[in-house]
């Protein structure tokens, strides 16, 4: 089919697939081998396993039911996830190779390995890095996905999950969440479970709005991407001084903040001062005041 056309299937393959728990056979692969016997990492509801696909390392992300009552409405995130994924397409995005079925039924996404592994831990490892290509990279994938046709909400931009190429550029990953603009599914059960509450922006943790209403929106990914700005130039969690869940809630929705940080190690990443205006812009408490990614870009 003419890629141009392709917003037009990509919206009803995606509903079809999260009412189903099915997706395209072109999809499946056949000829994956295991690396080792231990799963490597985990989040959401896969586990992280390495394997090779035609001589290739390769991510394989495992879907893992703990209840039998889980499985139908997992599987429908899962296939749903597939769908998307596979229908994305750009330097900053995590490719994807197609879905593998173990012999025990459960399915499995595939990607590229990526040595470097999250932005988190590469920065542990090279905490010296010029960090503004990567918030620059982190833009452009999500600039990517709020302008294709239909508009995709990525919905859980965190720092574990942007990935490093091996040419140290920065890939979003992870789109488990993610959802068409005009989707209506819930952000507060899939956001408590991925651990998400210190990204999440202001309106999607108000008490006076019911949990059908409470959706991501690109706005809430703008001000996640502030988040993830603070995370790669500090080193830190936002609000890494809070502890407990409800009190973030509670200063997130008052208008509280991660303060600039001001050592060494923030100045050699390359925040500066019209970075950190960008940063303050994008997790205003008015979503209408926040820019759009294209304007970040």
């Amino acid at each position: 089919m003419d890629v141009s056309l392709k917003h037009l299937y990509t919206r009803p393959l995606m509903k079809l697939s999260r009412t189903s728990g099915l997706y395209p056979e072109c999809m499946t692969l056949k000829q994956v081998e295991w690396v080792g016997n231990s799963v490597i990492d985990g989040g959401g509801y896969g586990d992280i396993r390495k394997g090779l696909l035609n001589g290739q390392e390769i991510a394989v992300k495992i879907l893992r039911v703990f209840r039998k009552s889980d499985k139908d409405s997992l599987l429908k995130e899962f296939c749903s996830e597939a769908v998307l994924w596979h229908q994305l397409n750009h330097s900053n995005v995590l490719p994807f190779y197609g879905v593998f079925r173990l012999p025990d039924d459960r399915l499995c996404l595939t990607s590229p390995w990526m040595n470097n592994g999250n932005v988190v831990h590469f920065l542990k490892s090279y905490p010296e890095t010029k960090c503004v290509p990567l918030i620059i990279d982190i833009a452009e994938g999500l600039d990517y996905l709020h302008t294709s046709r239909p508009r995709i909400i990525h919905g859980d931009i965190k720092g574990v999950n942007i990935l490093i190429t091996p040419s140290r550029r920065a890939c979003l990953a992870d789109f488990g969440l993610a959802t068409t603009k005009d989707s209506l599914y819930p952000v507060t059960s899939a956001a408590s479970r991925n651990g998400t509450m210190r990204w999440l922006a202001p309106e999607l943790l108000d008490p006076d709005i019911n949990d059908a209403s409470c959706v991501n929106t690109l706005a809430s990914d703008v001000f996640a991407y502030a988040c993830v700005c603070y995370e790669i130039f500090s080193g830190q969690l936002p609000l890494n001084e809070i502890i407990h869940d409800y009190r973030i809630i509670i200063s997130v929705r008052k208008g509280g903040r991660p303060l600039r940080p001001s050592d060494d190690r923030s100045r050699i990443r390359g925040l500066d001062n019209e970075i950190w205006t960008i940063v303050q812009t994008c997790w205003a408490q008015d979503p209408k005041c926040r820019p759009t990614a294209h304007q970040i870009v």
